[in-house]
């Protein structure tokens, strides 16, 4: 969750620098610069865009920031389309007349300021409505980038600077689509586009409307930032690092670089054997929104290992008679629970596995074992 006091960046240094640097060249062109961070749930996404946001408050820039996630009680503008125009606009009023007025102020055109309107989801009449329905696809996209243009136009006449996306991964088709056009429309002055996304859904790759974006990848922290994180996070809830390195320890070695998991590892009774307590939240949602051939072959591979190959997904399906196995497997892709490399899968984080693995106790696999006596505790290994 973003929050207007972040804790303390711990080894992304690196990365924050990062977008200073994009920042920078974004203004001194002047053009737009766009960057996608990309890393799984609790690895410092959120905290990267707090710190940044914080140095672009201490600079007195304008920013918009927006979240996307609803699952989660985040405090920022949920971003969807009309809100995002509204907000683009500036309009702190939800007035229709005082918005109507805005719209006809900002658009190039008669047609962009109906088409405006039609995104801000102010109610159009029927002059309107036939006039938009006569536009073919590509002129209607056309039209847009026209809106867009005037929206970007009016951002630098209030210089606006900085437009931060969190959680893009749960972004609607329709966000996709004019997301795409506000980061591709040229403009003449400096503003730099951030979002930030989960390696799932329409983000399990980069999608080709930002091929020309930076891309970041939020790797795991190392042990010298965790250990400094750890020691911060006992101290802010007045614990004395000293009397609990125990704890400590195994928050460590369980959180495997991820900084989210190891603070609530720290906070726990029971820190060896509990999970964090995000993750146990976005399990339950991740299995109750699956069909259930992707929750069962989810959890399947769970209760194999960490790591699992090919064959044994096409045992199961053969067993569980599964019509689309390639269905399936992209579902499970597309979840961000698991990655890919060749023929063989992980789960991202060993949490992820155990969380997943602590749903899956009534999954039978005596059929399983039955078909591989000699290798019923052996893992793939990546």
């Amino acid at each position: 969750m973003l929050k207007d006091e972040p804790t303390p960046l711990y080894g992304r240094e690196w990365e924050l620098n990062q977008l200073h640097i994009i920042f920078s060249r974004a203004v001194a062109l002047p053009c737009a610069q766009t960057i996608l961070l990309l890393g799984m749930t609790g690895i410092g996404k959120s905290a990267l865009l707090n710190s940044f946001i914080c140095h672009l408050k201490r600079a007195e820039k304008n920013y918009l920031l927006f979240s996307t996630n609803s699952c989660l009680n985040h405090n920022n503008p949920h971003f969807f389309v009309a809100n995002f125009v509204r907000s683009l606009l500036l309009v702190k009023a939800h007035s229709e007349v005082e918005l109507g007025h805005q719209i006809d102020l900002v658009s190039s055109t008669p047609l962009s300021a109906i088409r405006m309107r039609q995104w801000a989801d102010l109610p159009l009449n029927s002059a309107h409505k036939q006039a938009l329905r006569q536009f073919s696809d590509e002129r209607l996209r056309l039209l847009d980038r026209t809106v867009v243009s005037d929206l970007l136009k009016y951002l630098n006449h209030k210089k606006v600077q900085a437009i931060l996306i969190d959680d893009a991964h749960t972004l609607s088709e329709q966000s996709r689509y004019f997301l795409s056009i506000l980061t591709q429309v040229q403009c003449h002055f400096g503003i730099l586009f951030i979002l930030s996304a989960q390696k799932k859904n329409a983000f399990t790759h980069p999608p080709k409307w930002l091929s020309s974006a930076h891309i970041i990848y939020l790797k795991p922290l190392d042990i010298s930032s965790m250990q400094q994180l750890a020691h911060h996070t006992l101290l802010s809830r007045d614990m004395l690092p000293c009397k609990h390195q125990h704890r400590t320890a195994i928050a460590l070695k369980r959180a495997c670089g991820n900084p989210l998991f190891l603070i609530q590892l720290l906070c726990v009774t029971h820190p060896q054997s509990e999970l964090p307590e995000t993750l146990q939240q976005l399990t339950q949602h991740y299995l109750n929104s699956m069909p259930c051939e992707v929750v069962n072959t989810l959890k399947f591979a769970a209760r194999i290992g960490q790591h699992f190959d090919t064959k044994q997904l096409h045992q199961f399906n053969e067993h569980k008679k599964i019509r689309a196995p390639l269905c399936v497997l992209h579902k499970m892709l597309s979840s961000g629970l698991i990655t890919q490399d060749a023929e063989h899968y992980s789960f991202v984080h060993p949490l992820v596995w155990e969380s997943l693995r602590s749903h899956a106790n009534d999954l039978e696999l005596d059929w399983y074992k039955h078909h591989q006596p000699n290798t019923q505790n052996q893992v793939t290994r990546i």
